[in-house]
């Protein structure tokens, strides 16, 4: 996929004011009716909104690495890896996501398939 699509650069946005903690951003780029299915669970804004407010004010920081995109049918599809540090745990989550567009802001993030799983190792502080 070309990176100067306008998804892409969404999508970009997205990971850069999650990494950042931006909110603001964050909710400048959901459309209004955006949902998030996560396995059978769905998601709405609002409740994306706070989740999203809970894991960036209990970690200490955040990355978000993407996978090569693919296109079907206008949506984006990538493989992810959430990399987040709390207190002294590392946690890693792999997972396949759908991004669906509408109006030019993201509509509908589709989380499924734990690539591979969720690891926890406990970070050291070097004395």
């Amino acid at each position: 996929m070309d990176g100067t699509d306008w998804r892409m650069k969404l999508v970009a946005r997205y990971k850069s004011a999650f990494e950042t903690g931006d909110l603001r951003d964050i909710e400048k780029i959901l459309g209004p009716n955006f949902h998030e299915l996560v396995e059978r669970d769905e998601i709405s804004r609002i409740a994306q909104l706070d989740r999203l407010k809970l894991m960036i004010d209990s970690s200490r920081s955040r990355t978000v690495h993407f996978s090569s995109f693919t296109e079907e049918s206008g949506d984006l599809l990538t493989d992810c890896v959430l990399d987040f540090q709390v207190d002294n745990d590392a946690w890693t989550i792999s997972v396949r996501m759908r991004f669906r567009f509408d109006d030019g802001l993201i509509d509908h993030i589709k989380v499924w398939d734990v690539v591979e799983g969720v690891s926890r190792a406990t970070v050291s502080k070097a004395g």
